[in-house]
């Protein structure tokens, strides 16, 4: 017997240009009969700081008061209800230091109301995609960013299972459709999964 309460949200997690806002808008899409809504944690955590971009924020407050504020933004989470929500790649990596470093207390504090998902993609992809549309705090690594994100994308993909079920977003011959179409299967046949959102 089950004796979790239901879901209340869904939750994204994973490395920085991973598709976490391309996916969540496709579960959006899906879910749209039952108006969920979106919310991504690097919008809170701006207006947190009152609207100063990640960057700022790091410069003017360090990372262990970013992080801090990064856990704090996303327990308040524990109150919504029909969203979903699109984390910062920095709950998995450090934002200024390059190292796979889990803000565990950010992470855990959404297991109890959101089917958390792991986004995965391989390194040359998450590359391609900074190159592609630059995103602060990325600068923030500086010219250690290739070797950086190669290392911390191999230890992620050894070591996410202690978050939560992965997905991998580039895989050959699958779009991203199609791993979001993955993501609902799985939600559907998880006990905690509310009946009345596929109804």
């Amino acid at each position: 017997m089950n004796l979790q309460k239901p879901y209340q949200n869904i939750a994204l997690v994973g490395l920085w240009k991973t598709g976490k806002s391309r996916i969540a808008r496709l579960l959006a899409s899906v879910l749209r009969r039952r108006e969920f809504g979106l919310i991504n944690t690097d919008d809170l955590l701006r207006d947190h700081f009152g609207h100063k971009e990640l960057a700022e924020i790091l410069r003017d407050h360090g990372e262990d008061e970013y992080r801090k504020a990064e856990a704090q933004v996303v327990s308040q989470l524990a109150v919504e209800s029909k969203k979903i929500i699109s984390t910062g790649g920095t709950l998995v990596m450090s934002p200024t230091h390059g190292t796979l470093q889990l803000n565990t207390e950010a992470i855990e504090s959404l297991k109890p109301h959101a089917f958390v998902v792991v986004l995965l993609a391989r390194p040359e992809t998450i590359l391609a995609n900074i190159r592609e549309n630059p995103h602060r705090p990325i600068e923030f690594l500086g010219e250690r960013l290739d070797d950086n994100v190669r290392q911390v994308a191999v230890e992620w993909t050894t070591q996410y299972r202690s978050v939560a079920e992965g997905f991998w977003t580039d895989l050959p011959n699958t779009t991203s459709k199609e791993c979001a179409e993955k993501i609902i299967r799985r939600l559907k046949a998880d006990a905690r999964c509310p009946q009345d959102w596929f109804a």
